[in-house]
């Protein structure tokens, strides 16, 4: 029987062609140039993963050292810890020379590795040993007669008639033509008329009466806000002028004592259904109510 490794790939060396000759499959998968030796792949479970695989599991994974020397070893990560590591390169530091260049320096990290690998398995032979189960001593005791147990006899469960009524086979429903669906337009809400009344007053051209949905006076600057759903209701814009001079502006919003100087900016623009105006002040001052 083939024995599957950490990983659940399988050494060619140990698996045999399914035919009436048994040939090994070594005899159709040479090793590599170097000699390293294929793996046979089992077949992917559910979710793609080969039968046997564990490869979340990452104390199972097995490191390969030196694959392509006839020296090569490997280390269970599984089986690591620090007093094998420390062990393992104590015994390289006297059994190598001090590494000065590059190649002595492969030669002291190699032998600490064969030594790690060494020492793991030597510690994953005294563990097995250890785990080892003793056989049970038989003995041999006389039970009283115990009377059989007798089994509870279980009831049908009824499902209630309501319960039936509610079962519905699906191809029963297939196909069925389903009453049109009408869709109702959403309600229409009626917009609030204005309600912050503002006083223009031009110079040489008189004052000016107008209502908004909302004035906003922040950092130096009036924003006038105007649903434009309102109907039967005049708005004013301060618009630009094209004349050098531009006439005096001053504004109040009714209920405040705040009066404003402001200059048209030509900034007018819309979103939603709101209409907006910027003015930019130069002046405020307080006004008698």
């Amino acid at each position: 029987m083939s024995q599957i490794h950490t990983g659940g790939y399988i050494p060619v060396g140990q698996e045999q062609l399914a035919r009436a000759e048994l040939r090994p499959m070594a005899s159709v998968m040479p090793p590599s140039k170097s000699g390293t030796e294929g793996v046979i792949i089992p077949k992917a479970a559910m979710g793609g993963i080969p039968a046997g695989a564990t490869p979340h599991n990452m104390s199972d994974v097995v490191v390969h050292i030196d694959p392509h020397t006839d020296q090569g070893s490997e280390v269970r990560l599984g089986d690591l810890n620090a007093a094998l590591v420390a062990a393992g390169i104590t015994a390289a530091a006297g059994s190598t020379p001090e590494p000065t260049d590059l190649e002595s320096f492969r030669t002291r990290s190699a032998e600490a590795m064969r030594n790690i690998s060494q020492l793991t398995h030597k510690q994953a032979g005294v563990t097995m040993q250890e785990e080892a189960p003793q056989a049970p001593q038989q003995q041999f005791t006389q039970q009283p007669m115990q009377q059989p147990m007798q089994q509870p006899t279980q009831q049908p469960v009824l499902r209630p008639a309501a319960d039936q009524s509610r079962i519905t086979r699906p191809l029963h429903t297939f196909g069925r033509q389903q009453p049109p669906q009408t869709l109702q337009p959403p309600a229409v809400v009626a917009p609030q008329p204005p309600s912050v009344k503002v006083l223009f007053e031009m110079e040489g051209f008189g004052v000016i009466e107008s209502y908004y949905h909302d004035v906003v006076i922040d950092n130096g600057f009036v924003i006038l806000v105007f649903d434009s759903r309102s109907e039967g209701i005049t708005k004013y814009f301060p618009q630009v002028t094209q004349a050098d001079a531009q006439p005096t502006l001053a504004m109040q919003i009714v209920g405040t004592n705040e009066g404003h100087k402001v200059h048209t900016t030509g900034i007018q623009f819309m979103h939603s259904h709101y209409e907006y105006c910027v003015l930019m002040v130069s002046q405020s001052w307080d006004q008698p109510l």
